[in-house]
């Protein structure tokens, strides 16, 4: 199994992580939807030219880009990466 930035397991018990179950996530005061910030990270990456790939082999594995098995991308990962991987240009309105 390989983790990233974003999928490093935590705030979850060893239990949960070894034989699954539901991990809800509490939103901190001012923490910003991902909606909002997945498609400046795209630009950032397309700014500084930088490679990456894209993949979500699971719809209710997160961060998961699709919404069901038929492969239909969700709102927050999976429409903005395919809009990006067709060429579309993202902005990169501020740095965090």
């Amino acid at each position: 199994m390989l983790f990233d930035l974003f999928n490093e397991p935590h705030g979850m018990s060893w239990a949960v992580w070894r034989n699954g179950g539901e991990v809800t996530v509490k939103k901190k005061p001012g923490e910003e939807d991902a909606v909002t910030w997945v498609p400046e990270m795209i630009g950032f990456i397309q700014k500084h030219k930088l490679r990456w790939t894209a993949f979500a082999f699971h719809p209710k594995a997160g961060p998961s880009m699709l919404e069901d098995w038929s492969c239909t991308p969700n709102a927050t990962w999976g429409a903005p990466v395919k809009r990006a991987l067709a060429g579309e240009s993202f902005e990169l309105k501020k740095l965090r």
